[in-house]
């Protein structure tokens, strides 16, 4: 368990992350997560939240699993075909001797997306990722390829100390790329900073705002 506040500029918010596995039944190994955030305004006081339950099975090489997405919007209307919940992901994935294959189908939006993992050493690993939607219009043509799908490509880094560094490339409409630096601070508290970079506009001459002041995050373990 897990429960972390971040200060924001006009609001705070809080999460709270449990997770159970570890166990085996008839040889499936199952593990559940719940991730609950609250955005509380700092002018009324007001909260919106959101959830995320996710359930994963495993057996053998094999997993299914799903991952719900829940909101406090309490009335079925326009697009939205279900109160409270936003979105239903279905799972499946392949543990290859080359590293983790998965897909993953956004039910209610239509978005489809196909990713890799490899990992080198316990170190070190890496995730690619291709995403699309049938849905037109709704992911920009892509600044290399011109077609309208998003590739990304992610490395992390684990230290001897627990520092853990994370690089992650996006190539959508524009190129960018994140820095994430997470390292403890003590035995229950740990903070997280990190910056974006729009590789597109440095490329174009347009360097003015194309990297971001890096933000810093603090996260308590109970």
């Amino acid at each position: 368990m897990e429960f972390s506040i971040k200060h924001q500029k006009d609001s705070y918010e809080c999460e709270l992350e449990v997770a159970a596995g570890g166990y085996s039944i008839a040889g499936v190994s199952p593990y559940s997560k719940v991730d609950i955030v609250a955005d509380i305004s700092k002018k009324d006081r007001s909260i919106e939240w959101s959830a995320v339950w996710s359930e994963n099975l495993k057996y053998e090489a094999f997993h299914v699993g799903f991952k719900n997405v829940f909101d406090n919007v309490s009335k079925a209307e326009g697009t939205r075909k279900y109160p409270f919940l936003q979105e239903a992901n279905a799972l499946l994935a392949w543990d290859s001797p080359y590293g983790l294959i998965w897909s993953q189908i956004a039910c209610f939006s239509g978005s489809y997306a196909l990713h890799g993992q490899h990992v080198f050493d316990k170190s070190l690993k890496a995730v690619a990722q291709v995403h699309f939607n049938k849905n037109k219009d709704v992911i920009k043509p892509n600044v290399l390829l011109g077609l309208p799908i998003n590739l990304r490509l992610a490395f992390e880094k684990k230290f001897d100390n627990k520092v853990k560094a994370t690089t992650c490339f996006r190539c959508t409409d524009s190129l960018t790329a994140r820095e994430v630096l997470e390292m403890p601070l003590n035995k229950n508290l740990t903070m997280k900073m990190k910056y974006d970079v729009n590789i597109s506009d440095i490329a174009n001459g347009n360097a003015k705002g194309s990297i971001k002041v890096p933000s810093f995050e603090f996260g308590l373990k109970l």
